[in-house]
């Protein structure tokens, strides 16, 4: 049973914690970097992608330092991408005794939210996930998704938004409205499947 409540978060300005520096770090961070969050990454030695993207982008920032000794008062969420199951641990008791979120990586039962395998085409954004249980297949049904929605496509559906406020400004009936707005998605729904 999957008990989640999937979310978007608007991290724009907010302090997020990755807690490594190796390759699934770095891929956290790329996951995260269009999200205009402060990301701090933490640990002893951090892979080449990741001191390159501190560099180039002032949001992003890196302390070298133990984790065991990080004070993570301040952090919004965190990512664990630690090689180190008790370190892991330590972060995910830490963070939860201050009511912050956490992920950690490959490690279902100590995560309270999930990151996604997501398509992005300006304002739309579909995500996709398994609870952290088979990250792989999430993969492949974004793949799958991708290809039924070509680029040119999501030009299609940025065109409907416009329409649908041009349609609030000009139709203040409610339920007209409405029913417009419905037969444009029933023609959406009919064109792909």
């Amino acid at each position: 049973m999957n008990r989640y409540f999937p979310i978007f978060l608007d991290l724009k300005n907010k302090p997020v914690l990755i807690a490594g520096g190796g390759n699934i770090a770095a891929q956290k961070l790329r996951s995260l970097m269009h999200s205009e969050a402060k990301i701090t990454l933490a640990a002893l030695e951090f892979c080449n992608d990741i001191q390159e993207a501190a560099i180039k982008n002032k949001n992003i920032s890196i302390k070298i330092t133990q984790i065991e000794k990080l004070n993570i008062d301040d952090y919004f969420l965190i990512i664990t991408a630690l090689n180190d199951k008790k370190t892991n641990n330590l972060m995910v008791k830490k963070a939860r005794k201050k009511k912050i979120l956490i992920n950690s990586v490959d490690d279902p039962e100590n995560c309270d939210f999930f990151t996604a395998s997501t398509i992005r085409r300006q304002n739309i954004v579909i995500a996709v996930s398994s609870g952290g249980f088979f990250p792989g297949l999430t993969k492949t049904l974004r793949k799958i998704i991708d290809a039924l929605l070509p680029d040119s496509h999501f030009a299609y559906l940025i065109k409907i938004y416009s329409l649908r406020k041009k349609l609030q400004k000009k139709i203040k009936n409610n339920k007209e409205r409405e029913k417009i707005l419905k037969q444009i998605a029933s023609d959406i729904e009919n064109k792909y499947f």
